[in-house]
């Protein structure tokens, strides 16, 4: 179980990545059950396999006004 406030979105990336990398679950049920794309939870892997946790801090995936 990983329990984190819908509002700890860095909670919500280390829980889909621990439940992809280490209980070896599919992306797509990591992705529905947690609510996030299948593509945020393949660049969320890119980013932790790159940088640890702190590639998960980086950025929130909101583009800035232009």
């Amino acid at each position: 179980m990983y329990p984190f406030r819908a509002s700890d979105r860095l909670g919500k990336y280390v829980a889909a990545v621990e439940l992809v990398r280490i209980h070896q679950l599919e992306v797509r049920s990591v992705a529905e059950a947690i609510g996030l794309s299948e593509r945020t939870v393949f660049r969320l892997l890119a980013r932790f396999d790159g940088d640890g946790v702190d590639g998960l801090l980086g950025g929130t995936g909101c583009r800035k006004p232009t």
